[in-house]
């Protein structure tokens, strides 16, 4: 799910999309938040390109490295240092 209201981009990535349930095996989800500073890469091709937040697509596999303080709500928030988009 990406949430571009406001002046920011959120991006929620979640570790199995079909578990609901934060104790449940794979229910791990976080909202990182995408700024200016954020490498956003994409390794879909044959070469790492870099890419921008607007590349953050609904369904696409990403895994992203948080930058600072992670807030323990559920799903967790974060500063999102670098996401690389998977496929």
């Amino acid at each position: 799910m990406v949430d571009s209201s406001g002046s920011r981009l959120r991006v929620l990535v979640e570790e199995n999309v079909e578990v609901q349930q934060p104790t449940e095996p794979g229910g791990s989800k976080m909202w990182f938040t995408i700024w200016e500073s954020t490498d956003v890469f994409d390794s879909r091709g044959v070469a790492v390109t870099r890419a921008s937040g607007q590349s953050l697509l609904l369904g696409l596999r990403v895994e992203g490295l948080a930058d600072g303080l992670i807030l323990d709500s559920y799903p967790q928030q974060a500063d999102a240092e670098t996401i690389v988009i998977i496929d």
